[in-house]
């Protein structure tokens, strides 16, 4: 303001940066971009060269954050090349390294990563900057054993950690450390990597920066995992998680909480120890551990940066804690900073300070989440990250119910199946790796967007290399591959259920195991649906103890066709007030808003959206179009108002940015997720773009039946099964002596997340 005030156009900029660094700190990528993007038109304006270069470093570290490693890459570009113009090394060296980090970990392109790291290392080596050639030389090392150019990469690292050493920078060593036992394990030298991991984890201990300390704890684990030494594996792994959970749940926003988690970091911790303990029988601990990283992808996706909340109190309640993170932050910042410098230049006096601050700050943030728990629980629950306990899990499963809990190690398929009845918790291990699983469930989803002569919107399914006339045949192959790994070796443990609740893992978000197919006793094929009820739940611990008491009569809210480019939305919606709900509520085209939904989705029990819903790869871009302005996943999350009053919401259709191996389930979790937490406990759901006649025919016959209560024989009908018979009917209609939707990709799409009391 004073900068503005005094008209001085550079310090207004530098501020600005000042700002927009502060934003970057605590993951506000959205207001970094607001203030970087006319920060830099500015700059350019002015050839004020430094912040010019300060807004692209800021814009391409916001576009790193959030996965766009391809944007990243291009700011970094603009930034060397504005070191070129101003005949500026150190300039250039930066922007390489940074290029060639966005490259590495944006991208997952080592190769590409490569040159760009080995041209920064000579930059930094001609203005005489040794942190900076340090600093290159670890990324090359990490590049260098992507590639599996192992002796390059030793070289790489060995060079580094010299620098490191002589400036005695203790962070810096042990991250190098630990990138040396990971060469190792890479290379197939468990030997070398233990006592590479050790050094690691000691020099991590000395240092108060837990970003340090999971990654030794991690590494060692596996190290002693692969040495055979499988009890102190087992502590190094728990070490590893609670200090991950540590980082994740602290106040400091997500570049301090995050560093190389962006880059998968978090899966990959709790994964191996949730492997671990499988392979030695820890099967409670597996479960406990597999639940505690989904709430940790919670914890990353809505982080209180972002959270949007429509309750006054809410809002004032987070506004307090992204404010203590703002502190926290700056006090952790400058610590972190002391710290990373070498010994002989640390001023112990300030770090002692800076310490005491950090945990003066924490504490308070820590009561302030007290606070909002009382307050808002829901709130609380997606901000917090806890072990669920598998007793108490097991007694809010509803009777007649079985939970399948899935998870994809390296080299095998495990099922956990949990029962209400107390027993342990058995997990049934499958000879199929996590990619071959991951190869299938993209085959079967291509082969189905294959043969879907049309889609929503009036577009045609194109796939690449896919014969839409060998499709058919393809797409039962796969099935009953994927039914024999997922549903066969359970058939025992749920043939007695009346409900199976099935828990994702990874890509099996996106599979519709309802619609695997097998054979019945004659031989004759059967999909699973035929055979049993089967839901989803985003999380095994998301069953809610249903309502007593009498319920208002269900009534519906509806928007469609937003954009006006889904005219078959339209008339879906216009045929379920038609046929089902004649007091229906809808909006169509630019009636359609996101401020209606807000305003008015407290008073119905059911919400039927017709219209896009982009499931990004990034969770946090995930919306549904409206036609005055996206509806986020932040901004559902905030309707508290929907709790206790809003049973239902339907996404009529869906697009989804999948990619095969890197796409982890988070894109849908986030969705359920925001509207279990406003309130709204079930789901339902497509995983691809839909046909218009044949989801009008579902979802008229599903909304007919939940009116009713009943299906045709008079027995009560719940959403699952409302759902379940609605699909039946679809794979089952007859048109003049044809079943013209019998294909799944008609019918199978739909699924019911959450809660189906």
């Amino acid at each position: 303001m004073l900068a503005d005030w005094v008209g001085n156009a550079k310090m207004l900029l530098n501020a600005q940066g000042s700002l927009a660094d502060l934003h970057l700190t605590n993951g506000d990528l959205p207001a970094v971009r607001q203030i970087a993007t006319p920060m830099l038109v500015k700059a350019r304006s002015l050839g004020d060269a430094a912040n010019e270069r300060f807004a692209l470093m800021l814009l391409g570290a916001a576009a790193l954050d959030s996965g766009d490693g391809k944007t990243a890459v291009r700011y970094f570009g603009d930034v060397y090349e504005l070191g070129v113009r101003t005949g500026d090394n150190w300039v250039r060296a930066m922007a390489r390294l940074f290029e060639g980090s966005a490259q590495l970990h944006g991208l997952h392109d080592a190769r590409a990563a490569e040159p760009l790291l080995r041209q920064a290392v000579q930059l930094y080596g001609s203005v005489n900057d040794l942190d900076g050639q340090a600093r290159c030389l670890i990324e090359l090392g990490v590049a260098y054993t992507a590639l599996k150019r192992f002796d390059d990469g030793r070289r790489a690292l060995a060079s580094a950690l010299q620098l490191a050493q002589v400036a005695g920078r203790k962070p810096q060593m042990s991250s190098i450390f630990a990138k040396s036992a990971q060469l190792e394990l890479d290379a197939g030298q468990a030997a070398a990597a233990l006592p590479l991991a050790q050094s690691a984890t000691d020099l991590a201990a000395t240092v108060d920066i837990a970003g340090n300390q999971f990654p030794a704890w991690h590494v060692l684990a596996v190290a002693l995992d692969k040495a055979g030494q499988a009890e102190r594996a087992f502590a190094a792994h728990e070490k590893a998680v609670t200090t991950l959970v540590d980082v994740l749940s602290r106040s400091g926003g997500d570049a301090a909480r995050d560093g190389s988690l962006n880059v998968g970091r978090t899966r990959e911790v709790f994964r191996d120890a949730v492997d671990h303990c499988l392979r030695t029988g820890r099967i409670e601990k597996a479960l406990e551990w597999l639940e505690l990283s989904r709430d940790a992808t919670l914890r990353r996706i809505f982080d209180p940066s972002k959270l949007k909340a429509q309750d006054l109190a809410a809002r004032a309640a987070l506004d307090k804690i992204r404010q203590a993170e703002q502190q926290v932050a700056a006090s952790k910042k400058a610590l972190q900073e002391e710290l990373a410098k070498p010994e002989a230049e640390r001023n112990h006096a300030v770090v002692e300070a800076l310490g005491k601050v950090v945990a003066s700050n924490d504490r308070e943030f820590r009561q302030l989440m007290v606070q909002l728990n009382a307050k808002n629980p829901r709130m609380y629950q997606a901000l917090s990250i806890k072990a669920e306990n598998v007793r108490d899990l097991q007694k809010s499963i509803p009777e007649g119910t079985v939970v399948v809990q899935y998870f994809a190690a390296d080299d095998a398929l495990y099922a956990f199946v949990i029962t209400r009845d107390g027993s342990r918790p058995k997990a049934i291990k499958v000879e199929v790796g996590a990619a071959e699983l991951d190869k299938a469930i993209f085959g079967w989803r291509d082969t189905v967007a294959a043969r879907n002569p049309t889609v929503r919107g009036g577009k045609r399914a194109e796939v690449v290399g896919i014969d839409p006339t060998a499709a058919p045949a393809r797409n039962k192959e796969l099935g009953k591959k994927l039914y024999n790994w997922l549903l066969a070796p359970i058939a025992s443990e749920i043939a007695g259920a009346q409900t199976v609740m099935v828990v994702p893992y990874g890509s099996l978000y996106y599979l519709p195991v309802h619609a695997l197919e097998t054979t019945d006793a004659a031989g004759k094929p059967l999909y699973a649906i035929e055979k049993q009820r089967i839901g989803y739940l985003s999380a095994a611990t998301r069953f809610q103890p249903p309502q007593t008491g009498p319920r208002p009569p269900r009534t519906l809210l509806a928007f469609a066709n937003p954009d006006g480019s889904l005219p078959g939305a339209r008339a879906e919606v216009e045929r379920l007030q038609r046929d089902a709900f004649p007091d229906a509520k809808v909006f169509y085209e630019k009636d359609a808003t996101k401020a209606r939904f807000e305003q008015l989705a407290q008073n119905y029990r059911m919400v039927h959206f017709a219209t896009h819903g982009i499931l990004a790869t990034d969770a946090t871009k995930s919306h549904l179009k409206m036609a005055d302005a996206p509806l986020t996943v932040f901004d559902i999350h905030g309707l508290e108002s929907l709790d206790g009053k809003t049973d239902l919401v339907v996404l009529s259709a869906c697009e989804t940015a999948l990619q095969m191996g890197k796409s982890s389930g988070e894109e849908l979790i986030s969705v359920a997720s925001a509207f279990a937490n406003a309130g709204a406990p079930s789901l339902v759901a497509s995983l691809w773009e839909v046909d218009d006649d044949a989801t009008a025919e579902l979802m008229t016959e599903f909304y007919r039946l939940l009116k009713a209560g009943k299906d045709k024989e008079g027995r009560p009908v719940d959403t699952l099964e409302a759902l379940r018979q609605a699909q039946l009917h679809v794979l089952r209609l007859d048109k003049a002596g044809a079943t013209p939707y019998s294909d799944p990709a008609f019918w199978a799409g739909f699924q019911l997340i959450g809660e189906y009391r």
